[in-house]
């Protein structure tokens, strides 16, 4: 493909008329025109997608946001109630240990 040559040629009109396209040239006029809609169509899809595609880049990185803060919320809110567990485990303890001395003495 890379050592082809590509001629140009000029189509001229015959006998001083003007030049009517053959069913050829008419037919190939048309496939460039269909592939050259196809184009602009497939840019404009290229466009939406890449938008689409910011769009949920976005929202997502939002969404790991608010699940990084609530992560945060859950941890200090377990912390605080594992610091209770202790403090109530730790009276229990106490209060068990006084009953054993009050029933030996």
């Amino acid at each position: 493909m890379a050592n082809e040559k590509v001629y140009q040629l000029e189509l001229l009109p015959c006998f001083g008329g003007e030049h009517v396209p053959s069913p050829t040239e008419q037919l190939l006029s048309r496939r460039v025109a269909a592939l050259e809609e196809r184009l602009e169509q497939m840019k404009l899809s290229r466009r939406v997608l890449l938008r689409l595609l910011d769009r949920a880049e976005s929202d997502r990185k939002v969404e790991v946001g608010n699940l990084r803060l609530e992560n945060q919320r859950l941890k200090k809110q377990n912390q605080a109630l594992a610091n209770s567990l202790w403090a109530k485990n730790s009276q229990i303890v106490r209060l068990k240990m006084n009953i054993n001395e009050a029933d030996y003495q």
